[in-house]
């Protein structure tokens, strides 16, 4: 599996993102299987919490529900945040990721990942909270020639997977390890992946 799609929710508070993005990955898990990682709390969909920057680079194969995934990653610092955006950008192709996230406007994103997202989302909910109309674009400037298609959910049984009061934790280091030890453990790891692409199966 070789594919990295980028996703970007986007929208004003209250809007309906984080409910879209917890809808999405019910949907990626149910209808895909795919494995499905997450920087904030689910219920009812197997998942894996992502909370430190080990977890956020192990991530193989599945859909990454990432709420405010900029914001979160700004924590890190100029130097690492530009790291793990590179990461993202060239190696997760291979790693077989789907990355959607959360953003209050599209200025928040990085702009070497902003001129690469593949789909930008909209959420509008209803006025009586019952029903989510998700609109679905192709690239990072939506008009009225790249609207692919449009999604409707029923908000009630998706406001049950997610706590709409959680605050995303900042993303911490794993096991108090130094992010300098982290990052060449993970160098170890990328030759041993190296190693296998050639392998003959």
């Amino acid at each position: 599996m070789i594919f990295l799609v980028l996703m970007a929710i986007t929208g004003e508070l209250g809007s309906g993102k984080t409910l879209t993005l917890t809808y999405l990955a019910w949907r990626n898990h149910t209808k895909k299987g795919m494995n499905i990682y997450s920087n904030y709390s689910l219920f009812g969909i197997p998942y894996r919490k992502v909370d430190c920057l080990m977890k956020l680079e192990q991530m193989r194969n599945g859909f990454f529900a990432g709420d405010e995934l900029w914001l979160w990653l700004s924590g890190l610092g100029s130097s690492l945040l530009e790291k793990v955006t590179a990461d993202i950008l060239l190696k997760s192709r291979k790693r077989g990721l789907t990355y959607a996230f959360t953003t209050q406007t599209i200025g928040q994103i990085p702009p070497r990942v902003r001129k690469v997202v593949d789909f930008t989302v909209y959420p509008i909910i209803a006025a009586s909270d019952t029903l989510c109309k998700v609109l679905i674009f192709q690239g990072p400037k939506p008009d009225m020639h790249s609207h692919l298609k449009t999604l409707y959910f029923k908000t009630k049984p998706v406001f049950a997977m997610y706590n709409t009061r959680e605050e995303v934790s900042p993303l911490k280091q794993a096991s108090s390890v130094p992010f300098e030890e982290i990052f060449e453990s993970l160098r170890d790891l990328e030759k041993e992946e190296e190693k296998d692409e050639y392998k003959v199966i």
